[in-house]
């Protein structure tokens, strides 16, 4: 069929979905892990997966900038089996970089945010911000984040609500700049430094 009759006679999909694989997650509950799975679109944006999450749980916990989704790196990112504390991840909806670069090569990966370990790289010698450069991306389609590049295969996102995080934190409350700056705001760009709030 020539470009010209495929424009004059267009098939019909018989979906809109196409091959789309379901996007999995296991959600951190806490105590528990439990797995949810989601039917998209290619349109959908990362952003709709925060709001699916949203809107599965129907729990003020899981409102989008208090929830932190990571994409897991290397053979745990098509596993199904709960992370394990050595888990590392770069964020689904954003990217941080050093200062003064969008470099890819030098993207942050961060560590498993149950850990809630020190990370220097986001805060200066007086413990305010230091102001790493971050790359948006929620507004991005899946089909451009992770179909193409990943061969039309999705990770499995691990899901950590920042609810649960407080809960786990064992450091002086009420939790002071510097603290939250380096173990809360690299997962948590969205909460302001004086929150979080409830």
């Amino acid at each position: 069929m020539s470009d010209i009759e495929q424009i004059l006679y267009p098939t019909v999909l018989s979906s809109l979905r196409e091959d789309i694989p379901p996007v999995k997650c296991i959600v951190w509950k806490g105590d528990k892990y439990e797995a949810i799975t989601f039917k998209v679109y290619p349109f959908d944006t990362l952003d709709d997966i925060k709001r699916m999450i949203c809107t599965y749980y129907e729990d003020s916990a899981f409102i989008p900038r208090f929830v932190f989704v990571g994409v897991p790196l290397g053979e745990d990112a098509y596993s199904e089996e709960k992370p394990s504390s050595d888990t590392q991840y770069i964020p689904m909806d954003y990217l941080w970089y050093p200062n003064g670069t969008n470099d890819p090569k030098m993207t942050y990966i961060l560590k498993n945010p149950r850990k809630l370990e020190s990370d220097l790289r986001f805060v200066s010698s007086d413990g305010s911000w230091a102001s790493p450069n971050i790359e948006p991306r929620g507004r991005s389609l899946i089909e451009q984040i992770f179909l193409k590049p990943r061969k039309g295969l999705i990770p499995v996102f691990h899901v950590f609500p920042l609810k649960f995080l407080l809960k786990e934190y064992t450091g002086p409350v009420p939790i002071s700049e510097d603290d939250w700056n380096k173990r809360f705001a690299p997962y948590f760009p969205d909460v302001k430094t004086e929150g979080p709030y409830e």
